[in-house]
């Protein structure tokens, strides 16, 4: 009588099994914190390029016309972060431009005085809706208590408008997911991307 050698049955054993399910539950623990920390870190760079762009064509615009412009932020209503708006005025030896003076482009209707009549500049909007909800995304506007930021016709910002916003700042609601940023906004007008918190002589640091 011979033998009958059996075959074995290619697949896994439970020993085998488990042993696969034990390595994937160290990596799982080991990469999904990252994962979330790498997204989270993404829309914050999201939301500084977000609010880049508004300053960047704030200032653009007002040279672009020869007027004055300003950057207004409000509350988005579906996230609660700040939207932008980008408005026109062009001013007259009379009539000035700043925050209560001066008449306003709005987003249907382009500001009087505008040398291109009825199909002149018409206000920008930028929706927040676009960014991380603020239960992500800590945005906030520095000095507190401001709106708006307001440029001069040669892309300066006006300093006559001293209650002015000079730093929009980027946190994260849980500490240390990521590097707080803010987009912050010189004299002469230009929006730089910064680190708040960047040790004195550290060139990502923010400007006075």
């Amino acid at each position: 009588m011979f033998a009958i050698a059996r075959r074995r049955v290619p697949g896994f054993s439970l020993i085998e099994a488990l042993v696969v399910l034990a390595i994937l539950g160290v990596l799982a623990a080991i990469g999904i914190p990252r994962l979330t920390t790498w997204i989270q870190a993404n829309k914050a760079n999201a939301a500084i390029e977000f609010y880049l762009d508004g300053v960047r064509q704030a200032r653009g615009q007002a040279l672009r016309h020869n007027a004055a412009s300003r950057i207004v932020f409000s509350a988005n209503a579906n996230n609660g972060q700040p939207d932008w708006q980008i408005d026109l005025c062009f001013p007259t030896p009379n009539l000035p431009c700043n925050e209560v003076a001066g008449s306003w482009s709005t987003v249907s209707a382009p500001a009087p005085g505008d040398p291109e009549g009825a199909s002149g500049f018409l206000s920008l909007h930028g929706y927040a809706n676009v960014l991380a909800p603020d239960n992500v995304l800590d945005i906030s506007l520095l000095p507190e208590n401001t709106s708006a930021i307001y440029f001069t016709p040669t892309g300066w910002v006006d300093t006559a408008v001293a209650n002015r916003t000079t730093r929009v700042v980027v946190a994260p609601v849980s500490s240390g997911a990521f590097p707080t940023q803010a987009v912050a906004v010189t004299v002469a007008g230009s929006g730089t991307r910064c680190r708040p918190d960047a040790a004195t002589g550290d060139s990502r640091g923010c400007p006075p």
